[in-house]
């Protein structure tokens, strides 16, 4: 299992959101739209930056390196964040779970990935 944790100012990622081609590099278009569709698109576009770092760091103490763009962060039906990891390197036996927040300064994110499954050697 690994854990992660990420804090970010909000005004980092106001700066960032200023260059469509910066938040290409970082988000998926589904998450720059769900985004842009809040009352304070920033604080939103920061707690995803955020929640992606967590993954990441959280992903390395399990052995798997991951880039910002193998991570889309979601919502669930019920409104939960989700994190959607799409890559390769990434074993589907692994499960991350995420929780975010931000207000007013900053935005934070944690990350637990957990195997569900030990490979037979581990065992």
């Amino acid at each position: 299992m690994g854990i992660g944790i990420d804090i970010i100012k909000i005004e980092r990622m106001r700066m960032l959101s200023k260059d469509p081609n910066a938040l290409s590099k970082i988000f998926t278009p589904d998450e720059i739209k769900y985004c842009a569709k809040m009352a304070v698109p920033d604080e939103h576009l920061a707690a995803r930056f955020a929640a992606k770092e967590a993954v990441i760091k959280a992903a390395t103490s399990v052995g798997k390196n991951l880039k910002f763009t193998d991570i889309e962060i979601l919502n669930s039906k019920n409104g939960n964040p989700i994190a959607v990891v799409k890559s390769k390197k990434f074993h589907s036996n692994f499960h991350v779970t995420i929780s975010l927040s931000h207000e007013k300064e900053f935005a934070i994110a944690a990350a637990y990935v957990v195997c569900k499954a030990f490979p037979q050697n581990l065992k």
